[in-house]
C-alpha cells in the first residue's frame, strides 16, 4: 500500500512541475507576441516627422504658408463679426429696456 500510495505522489508531482513548465514557456511566448505586436501596431502612431511618416508608408499633406494665412484672416474675422454682433445686441437690449420704461411711464399717468 504504501508504495502504491508513493508512486501516486510522485506522479502527481511530476504532472506538476511539467504544467508550471508549459505554463512558464506558454506566458514567455505569449509576452513576447504581444509585445512584438503592441510594437508593429503603435510605430505608425509614434511617427511625427515627416521623413519618419514616409518610411511608415503614411502620407499627410501639409499646409503652405498663403493657405495658414488665410485661415489666420479668417479666424479674426470672426472674432471681429461676433464682437460686433455682441455690440449689436447690446444696443437693442438697451433699446427694447428703454421702450419698456417708457411703457411702464405711460401705464403709470
Amino acid at each position: 500500500m504504501r508504495k502504491i500510495d508513493e508512486n501516486r505522489a510522485r506522479n502527481y508531482i511530476r504532472k506538476h512541475e511539467r504544467y508550471k513548465k508549459w505554463l512558464v514557456f506558454a506566458l514567455c511566448v505569449s509576452l513576447l507576441t504581444g509585445t512584438a505586436t503592441l510594437y508593429m501596431l503603435n510605430k505608425p502612431a509614434t511617427a511625427m516627422t515627416e521623413e519618419a511618416l514616409d518610411s511608415v508608408g503614411i502620407v499627410i499633406p501639409t499646409a503652405d504658408a498663403e493657405f495658414e494665412q488665410e485661415l489666420i484672416e479668417l479666424t479674426q474675422e470672426n472674432k471681429e463679426n461676433k464682437a460686433e454682433e455682441e455690440k449689436s445686441g447690446d444696443a437693442e437690449a438697451v433699446a427694447v429696456e428703454e421702450s419698456k420704461k417708457d411703457a411702464s411711464e405711460d401705464e403709470s399717468v
